[in-house]
């Protein structure tokens, strides 16, 4: 597991090894078994504050239905994140590829080589939404669990009361600025490419998947009416 995040603090030998053998499997099952884990975690504190919020009035019987009730549908969604990690993560490397391609390169862009290492510089956005969750449980965290905010992030110092604005401002934080410089020293390394290249093209990338996702999350916000 320690292979999973050592890359982090040093991109450069590891984007050899990419360039040579661009292995992910590993890597991304490992990952995605800890997302689960924190999937899970999440969901049990969240269901253990329910039942304890409930009246003094409730019986231990209720208590437990409460907490039964919210963990319903937990195994179903773990089983499903895999699924949901993967095509998050190549679609996001797809649309790297793009961002790559524009530019002339020493190396041929191969879509294979940006996902593996998409999958390599993901250890950092574990980090931070275990950190995230951490915050939740030790009480210093606003949210709930199934919403953890990202300790360190933009809104912290730009409040703002709309929760798709601080979702995109949460997005700027130091784990995201870890992830971002990872992965663009990676592709730089990978490809030939110049650092401000590199970096460019992931900001480009990653600038799109967050435009994406923050759209998505007020469209659900708006048609189930989510008090997120």
């Amino acid at each position: 597991m320690a292979l999973t995040f050592a890359g982090l603090a040093g991109p450069a030998r590891y984007a050899r090894r990419l360039r040579e053998r661009p292995r992910w499997a590993g890597r991304f099952f490992i990952l995605a078994a800890l997302y689960i884990g924190l999937g899970i975690a999440g969901s049990v504190h969240r269901a253990d504050l329910t039942a304890g919020r409930l009246p003094a009035s409730a019986s231990a019987q209720e208590r437990s239905v409460a907490r039964e009730s919210m963990l319903d549908g937990t195994l179903v969604r773990s089983l499903f994140l895999p699924v949901r990690l993967f095509t998050g993560w190549s679609l996001f490397a797809l649309a790297l590829y793009y961002a790559c391609w524009i530019w002339s390169t020493r190396e041929k862009v191969r879509y294979v080589h940006l996902f593996a290492a998409e999958v390599h510089a993901e250890g950092a956005m574990f980090l931070g939404n275990a950190a995230a969750l951490a915050a939740v449980f030790l009480g210093g965290g606003e949210g709930r669990p199934s919403v953890p905010w990202i300790p360190a992030g933009l809104d912290r110092l730009v409040p703002a009361g709309d929760f798709t604005l601080r979702y995109i401002l949460n997005s700027f934080n130091i784990f995201s600025a870890l992830y971002v410089t990872v992965l663009a020293v990676t592709v730089s390394l990978m490809l030939g490419l110049s650092r401000t290249k590199a970096l460019i093209s992931v900001l480009l990338a990653w600038g799109l998947t967050n435009f994406v996702n923050a759209g998505i999350f007020h469209a659900l916000r708006a048609e189930f009416h989510l008090g997120l």
